[in-house]
């Protein structure tokens, strides 16, 4: 089998970045505002009632996103990128990146405008946030498909490595199709509580990849 010589580069510093933007991550989901949609007149006063809560959740998770991207990024290079699923892993992940930050970016600004601008056309304004919620909805959904297809390539390509390394793979292989069944097979819906079990079941997979990078001695 050919050997994939990695690149050089100070690895536990992406671990680091990693781990520490994770437990970030989880903090701000947790205070994930929610507004109540079901009437014109009080849907829209409920939306502005959060949207500044909003507006600072989703930048902030959108700087986390940047984080995560770094860090994998730097596990993939660690890897050695020019492995086909290692390049396949990261390119995934990066699509799923970009999808989810045009999500945050509907969900925490684009919603918030309409509510705001449109005060006088209620029903157009309402009959607009439905429909980006369908947006949101879908977009959330495709980039966790591809993060989760990104930790399951590269379980793929860690299979023929030996020891704690072969575990994490294996570890990928069981979370990217545990993730996968779940966006899967549940309903289109997929509110804050959804969420937090996605994201539950991929914490554990950020914490493997963190303390396997921590662990990498900086070449």
């Amino acid at each position: 089998m050919t050997q994939i010589t990695p690149l050089r580069l100070n690895a536990p510093a992406y671990g680091w970045l990693l781990g520490l933007s994770t437990l970030a991550a989880l903090a701000l989901i947790s205070h994930h505002p929610t507004a109540s949609v079901g009437h014109p007149e009080d849907g829209l006063n409920n939306i502005l009632a959060v949207a500044a809560q909003g507006r600072h959740v989703h930048g902030a998770l959108t700087a986390m996103l940047l984080l995560f991207a770094t860090g994998f990024s730097g596990f993939a290079w660690r890897l050695g990128i020019s492995h086909p699923l290692v390049m396949a892993g990261w390119l995934s992940y990066v699509g799923g990146s970009l999808v989810m930050m045009l999500a945050a970016l509907f969900d925490g600004f684009v919603i918030a405008d309409i509510a705001a601008r449109m005060a006088d056309q209620r029903q157009a304004a309402f009959d607009l946030i439905h429909f980006s919620g369908i947006v949101i909805q879908a977009l959330a959904r495709l980039a966790f498909v591809l993060m989760a297809l990104s930790s399951l390539l590269w379980g793929l390509a860690l299979l023929h490595r030996k020891g704690w390394t072969r575990g994490l793979g294996l570890l990928g292989i069981v979370v990217g199709a545990l993730s996968l069944a779940f966006l899967l097979l549940t309903a289109i819906g997929f509110d804050v509580g959804r969420l937090l079990i996605y994201m539950a079941v991929q914490t554990v997979w950020h914490a493997a990849v963190a303390l396997w990078l921590i662990r990498t001695k900086p070449e």
